[in-house]
């Protein structure tokens, strides 16, 4: 009797030892899955972000390159240059040029959605500074730029590499130009044409 109650015990511990070790084993399962899980969620959350940052660095260069498009156009129709940045859309802007066929833009109005304003601005490519700085005269290069106010400064450096030097930010040279930074966003400058009067006007 002594002997049989002896070896139920013993098949009853033994019993226990292998629930409890097989317990053991699911809880540490559990946490490799979950921590695997985790490093996953991590790494495609890293991944999504930067799709949505490179989504919108290509979406601002293309509504850039749909300006200089436009301007394009409005020089071969009216055989003058402007800095007058509604003269893309509005047929009754005072000093319209002959044969203007607009609109140039799908867009009308000044006003980005995110980054401020746009505005058009005559500089010298040729010199390594902000356009503006150094007024366009007879006999020089001159090129115009759309001006684009409180751009985040992320965007504008990656628009810059984009276009001009890929991993570089090259702030005062190249067709994208960036203003001194502050509170965190930047004006961007980027050249949409070379301009027919030494002027740009």
């Amino acid at each position: 009797k002594i002997k049989t109650k002896l070896r139920g015990y013993l098949n009853m511990s033994f019993n226990n030892v292998i629930r409890s070790q097989k317990g053991a084993m699911f809880g540490l399962d559990a946490r490799i899955a979950l921590a695997i899980f985790a490093g996953l969620s991590v790494i495609a959350g890293a991944a999504v972000f930067g799709a949505i940052a490179e989504t919108k660095v290509t979406a601002l260069v293309t509504e850039l390159d749909n300006f200089g498009k436009g301007y394009i156009s409005h020089v071969l129709d009216t055989g003058a240059d402007t800095t007058t940045i509604s003269h893309m859309w509005d047929s009754n802007a005072v000093g319209l040029a002959p044969n203007w066929n607009g609109p140039y833009l799908t867009i009308r109005t000044d006003n980005h959605s995110s980054y401020g304003t746009y505005s058009f601005i005559a500089g010298r490519p040729d010199l390594n500074e902000i356009p503006g700085t150094t007024a366009c005269t007879t006999g020089e290069l001159c090129s115009i730029f759309v001006r684009l106010t409180d751009v985040t400064n992320s965007v504008a450096e990656k628009v810059d590499q984009k276009v001009d030097t890929p991993g570089t930010t090259t702030a005062t040279s190249g067709n994208v130009r960036l203003g001194p930074i502050s509170n965190g966003v930047r004006t961007l400058y980027y050249k949409i044409a070379g301009c027919q009067t030494s002027t740009c006007s």
